[in-house]
């Protein structure tokens, strides 16, 4: 579980207060009738709207953060960089793929189910693409 019993209980506990507030500000600005009985309670209300999003996004950065870490676990440190090292056919002056801006390798992921024609990688330099930053070719 990406989140520990500690963080649901204070973004439970935080979004409850933030409720609270925002009604008891809601419930005071409904009893008034002019715009200067009105702007304090309003404020409070917002400020209790402001304690529920907080709590929201604490919750969701956490359990981001989680995640990246359980990656981290499984996957490696440098399971991200890995798409973009090259291996030892990129020094060969292979065939690539070639978009408007970009080469790439054919197995890239950015070129799959693609109808570009290939051509080696001098005539793609020549015509003034830049590798891609998926495939690194």
């Amino acid at each position: 579980m990406p989140w520990s019993r500690g963080d649901v209980l204070f973004a439970a506990l935080l979004i409850a207060i933030g409720c609270l507030v925002w009604s008891i500000g809601w419930y005071r600005v409904s009893g008034r009738t002019t715009m200067t009985e009105q702007v304090a309670p309003f404020d409070l209300a917002v400020v209790g709207v402001g304690l529920v999003g907080a709590a929201q996004a604490r919750w969701f950065i956490g359990g981001r953060r989680a995640v990246a870490a359980r990656r981290r676990v499984l996957l490696g440190s440098d399971a991200v960089r890995t798409l973009a090292v090259p291996g030892p056919a990129a020094q060969r002056d292979e065939v690539f793929s070639g978009s408007q801006r970009f080469f790439h390798r054919p197995e890239c992921p950015m070129v799959f189910e693609r109808a570009w024609p290939p051509a080696p990688r001098s005539a793609h330099e020549r015509a003034g693409r830049v590798p891609c930053g998926v495939c690194a070719p």
